[in-house]
């Protein structure tokens, strides 16, 4: 399932500009993670819908893993980013993690057609039957997230230290869930000094 959003504009000028020759055109395409299921639980690579592109095109889409395999273990949960492929490399795509807050079903995108004419974009979503670590099952997201630490009390036993690889060197990052009030939770993490933390409504395990 996709849904398109809107590209800010600063993205939509630099666009322009590399349209018009005053920027260089990327020299390298990001076509996602070459194993993009490698340490996702049960993992199934879902296929979304191609979209077309006019040439030198930007956009921002919204991508959700679905049916069975509900969760997409992205940077706001899991610590993990590129867990999507595409194939065209016409295209770059940038994710937003932050974006991703709030909804662990969620890869959030900048995707840009570099070709001077029109091309069709697909992409697939590495999802899992299994939620990603720092989110908590049984509460339901309301889209709220903030930059920084809310400061409530850590919920006991959510604390987790995960690692992943960047370039053949372990980075560490920290999850945990604080619940502010009786039915208020924040799922947060901390990767390389950033805060990211998402609400939630539900009751603690």
């Amino acid at each position: 399932m996709a849904r398109r959003r809107s590209v800010p504009a600063a993205l939509a000028c630099a666009a322009a500009l590399l349209a018009a020759g005053s920027v260089s055109r990327a020299s390298a395409q990001d076509l996602g993670n070459s194993q993009p299921c490698d340490g996702i639980p049960s993992c199934e690579l879902q296929q979304q819908s191609a979209v077309p592109y006019k040439g030198d095109q930007t956009q921002g889409w919204a991508y959700y893993c679905t049916g069975d395999h509900p969760y997409y273990w992205g940077s706001a949960y899991a610590g993990n980013s590129g867990r999507w492929v595409q194939t065209n490399t016409c295209f770059t795509t940038t994710e937003n993690g932050l974006a991703e807050t709030g909804d662990p079903g969620k890869l959030d995108v900048t995707v840009t057609n570099w070709c001077p004419k029109a091309e069709s974009y697909t992409i697939s979503l590495a999802c899992s039957p299994q939620p990603p670590p720092a989110w908590q099952e049984n509460c339901t997201a309301n889209a709220q997230y903030v930059t920084h630490d809310p400061g409530c009390p850590t919920v006991p036993n959510t604390s987790k230290q995960l690692s992943r690889t960047i370039g053949g060197v372990p980075i560490f990052f920290f999850l945990w869930v604080e619940q502010c009030s009786a039915n208020l939770f924040w799922n947060c993490s901390a990767d390389q000094g950033l805060v990211q933390c998402s609400s939630c409504t539900g009751k603690s395990d």
